[in-house]
């Protein structure tokens, strides 16, 4: 049984030693990658099975579009509340004086994921549900789901903090903090979601002392 955890283990120290940041834009990304992406097509079916996204084939799911801050709402929204078993708080007002450019099947999701202290509003009270996801946002959110982990944001830029607990957790292998600033693309935001998924069964089982890069 221990070779059987070790091999697994191998594997997977392999796939994520191929990060996510390696797709720059959504024109890197073409059909034929993804048809052949043994790992994309595993993190689709559990994006399906989980709620995360409603599409189950590669041309429904479009990974090659950059994802929004809407769309992002409900993808994560979701993995929080059916994979994390998180909670949401009732009592958070949770009031967008933009919420009318939302997709309307979409502002549930926005007020989910506003109400699970994940994704916030600016200071003048704005969602921007139609702005693009940065790879800065999606990082900073995964990890506040992390433990409930809510980070000193009094930062330049607001997010360093938790791109440091980002690479602490392997969870980016970036160096460059500037880089975070583009925008990600579904397809990076359901392999990020998977990976996640994966790194914290592996912590419940093998607690924070499991390395993924040198397994």
């Amino acid at each position: 049984m221990k070779f059987l955890t070790l091999i697994f283990s191998l594997i997977l120290s392999l796939f994520l030693l191929h990060p996510v940041e390696a797709a720059t834009t959504s024109t890197v990304i073409n059909k034929n990658e993804t048809e052949y992406d043994a790992e994309f097509l595993q993190a689709l079916q559990f994006g399906f099975e989980s709620w995360i996204t409603k599409f189950k084939t590669i041309d429904e799911f479009k990974p090659y579009d950059n994802v929004t801050r809407e769309q992002a709402a409900k993808m994560i929204g979701q993995f929080a509340l059916e994979i994390m078993n998180k909670k949401l708080d009732e009592t958070k007002l949770c009031n967008f004086i933009d919420i009318n450019n939302a997709d309307y099947s979409l502002v549930p999701h926005i007020i989910k994921s506003c109400k699970l202290t994940i994704m916030k509003w600016g200071a003048d009270g704005y969602f921007l549900p139609l702005e693009n996801l940065s790879k800065a946002q999606a990082i900073t959110v995964i990890i506040r789901l992390f433990n409930n982990w809510l980070m000193d944001e009094w930062t330049t830029p607001r997010y360093r903090n938790y791109f440091e607990k980002a690479k602490e957790l392997w969870l980016t292998k970036e160096t460059q903090i500037e880089s975070l600033e583009r925008s990600l693309t579904r397809y990076e935001l359901i392999l990020l979601l998977y990976r996640f998924y994966v790194k914290n069964d592996l912590l419940s089982k093998y607690g924070n002392t499991f390395d993924m890069w040198n397994t």
